[in-house]
């Protein structure tokens, strides 16, 4: 089963200042199969690059690109300019079964201890395991391995000179940044949705603690948020993942958060067709949004809660945000409802 997700980027207060970018999304409800992956492939893979935010080991994760994408794809990879960037993260939901979600894109390598600016288009992949309740590790390992793969069969589709021409514009390192005021006339969120865009952000709106916008310069921190819907059998499975991460130059994308926050969702779609499934989609994805974005506004706002490893999300052309200058105060409008089990 597979859905479109068009490329979209969100950014409040300077439009088409950075984009993510989601290409589109694959999903997997079985376990993959597949012959294993030439010699020569293998030796490809093995050069190429990886950022690597998973469970899994990166030469594992070689093997994978040697299987799952096209040989002329590996050898551009393996020639060293660009990185494969990998994310991903599962959940129990008690009564409704387990959900891996990955995404893939490209990006610029970096060097140890600094993360790399978010890909400009992403390939997603989820996976469904058969099994209901609680997985083994190995087990979890499978769910997490699938939806890699589905992820990387939408991103082998991809041809290489587009996504290498989008890493080139707004993942590189360098860039200009204009000079603005200490206030922003509007929120500054940097934000990535499948579909529900103008609704995400609403939810991000209302999400967010004033006190927050207070507490950070935006020229120096971002609230960074990317979320996405699939729609599985009879429900709508929903993924946001929130940090934060220093303020990128000017169309460059910022830094993937070094502490982040995901939060899943599940919705059962009904009876009422598309245009229901959709606004189920939107409402699940929201949710999803607003799970992750108050986890931010929860925890503490210094090197213990979300500016742990900050250092990691790092630009030489500012400050570097060490704590806020105000302390966090949860509303009642941030304490959400009991949260699915994440593992």
């Amino acid at each position: 089963m597979q859905a479109a997700a068009g490329d979209r980027m969100r950014d409040a207060a300077r439009k088409d200042r950075i984009k993510f970018g989601l290409s589109a999304l694959a999903v997997s409800s079985c376990l993959l199969g597949g012959a294993a992956p030439p010699a020569a492939a293998d030796s490809l893979a093995s050069r190429v690059k990886v950022e690597n935010f998973t469970r899994f080991a990166i030469d594992s994760l070689r093997k994978e690109f040697a299987r799952g994408l096209p040989r002329a794809f590996v050898r551009e990879l393996s020639k060293g300019k660009y990185a494969v960037f990998v994310m991903t993260d599962r959940v129990h939901f008690y009564g409704g079964g387990n959900y891996c979600v990955s995404h893939v894109g490209l990006t610029y390598p970096q060097p140890k201890g600094r993360n790399p600016r978010i890909p400009a288009g992403q390939s997603w992949g989820v996976n469904k395991p058969a099994r209901t309740d609680e997985l083994s590790r190995e087990e979890w390992a499978a769910c997490e391995r699938d939806a890699l793969r589905a992820a990387l069969a939408h991103f082998a589709r991809s041809r290489i000179a587009q996504v290498t021409k989008k890493a080139d514009k707004y993942s590189r390192d360098e860039g200009n940044r204009a000079k603005l005021p200490p206030r922003p006339k509007y929120r500054m969120f940097y934000t990535s949705s499948a579909s529900a865009g103008a609704a995400v952000d609403r939810a991000i709106r209302n999400a967010v603690s004033p006190r927050f916008q207070k507490a950070f310069d935006y020229r120096h921190l971002a609230l960074v948020v990317e979320s996405i819907a699939f729609r599985m059998d009879t429900h709508a499975v929903c993924y946001a993942v929130s940090g934060v991460s220093a303020t990128g130059p000017d169309n460059r994308n910022p830094r993937f958060p070094a502490k982040r926050y995901g939060r899943f969702r599940l919705s059962p779609l009904g009876m009422g067709g598309d245009a229901s499934a959709k606004s189920v989609e939107e409402a699940c994805e929201t949710a999803a949004v607003t799970a992750a974005v108050s986890a931010v506004m929860q925890d503490s706002w210094d090197q213990n809660g979300i500016l742990r490893n900050i250092a990691r999300t790092r630009e030489p052309d500012i400050p570097l945000v060490n704590a806020a200058r105000r302390t966090p105060a949860v509303s009642s409008r941030t304490r959400g409802a009991a949260q699915a089990k994440v593992s």
